[in-house]
């Protein structure tokens, strides 16, 4: 007999877009384990936002909203995001890899369905 699918339905309200964004990376960051750092959570939602963090004084626009940064230790975590596919090189722009690109200006509906691929078998080698 299959089982049916239990459905959970969360709520949760931000202040601002850039809120929003950070969570939602978390949240990509998480399912994926990904172990993305704050600030490179911080980098992602700041370019979804902003269309790019390398062009048009971004850099500083990034260091002045969220602190603490320069522009060297931006430019050592750009690399790292890109290598992982999150953030691309468009035209000499970086950019949001667009398969993440939302409007965290508008309400966003995630469907994350999470499978148990070994249907409950626990593996006990070296237990």
């Amino acid at each position: 007999m299959e089982k049916k699918a239990v459905i959970q339905t969360l709520k949760k309200e931000f202040s601002s877009n850039v809120e929003m964004a950070m969570s939602y990376f978390r949240i990509i960051s998480t399912l994926n384990s990904l172990k993305l750092t704050e600030r490179e959570i911080q980098i992602l939602a700041f370019t979804a936002i902003n269309g790019t963090i390398s062009s048009g004084g971004r850099k500083d626009k990034f260091i002045e909203t969220f602190g603490a940064s320069s522009k060297p230790s931006l430019g050592n975590m750009i690399p790292r995001l890109t290598k992982k596919g999150l953030l691309i090189k468009n035209n000499g722009r970086i950019t949001i890899n667009p398969f993440l690109e939302l409007d965290f200006s508008e309400a966003i509906g995630l469907k994350i369905i999470l499978k148990n691929v070994d249907k409950g078998q626990i593996n006990r080698e070296g237990i």
